[in-house]
């Protein structure tokens, strides 16, 4: 599905490559969690989708506002965009890892 996707891009979505090369701190990092880093602290992005541990953690340490996926569906949910629970199920069925104890304090309060 997403290699579909992929192959013919919506003309809304815009892809760049880094400009800068990344520090000796970044390049420990996976590619894709390296150059997203890059791009916004080039691009001075509002905020940066990653759930890489090490990747926030670089992230963070430049100023740069971080949110991981789960934090997307929740935001998603609160707008009425979708349910949270079915969102987790469907998750949890890939190869996503998702800790109990994050997951208890993500459906706190839903219905």
């Amino acid at each position: 599905m997403v290699r579909g996707w992929i192959g013919q891009l919506p003309a809304w979505l815009e892809v760049h490559t880094p400009v800068n090369a990344p520090d000796a701190l970044l390049v420990k990092l996976d590619p894709g969690e390296r150059d997203a880093i890059l791009l916004a602290g080039e691009l001075r992005a509002d905020q940066l989708v990653i759930d890489d541990r090490q990747g926030r953690h670089e992230a963070e340490k430049r100023g740069i506002l971080v949110m991981g996926t789960l934090g997307v569906l929740r935001e998603a949910a609160t707008i009425g965009l979708l349910d949270l629970r079915i969102a987790v199920k469907r998750l949890q069925a890939t190869s996503f890892y998702l800790a109990p104890e994050v997951l208890t304090r993500l459906l706190k309060d839903q219905p």
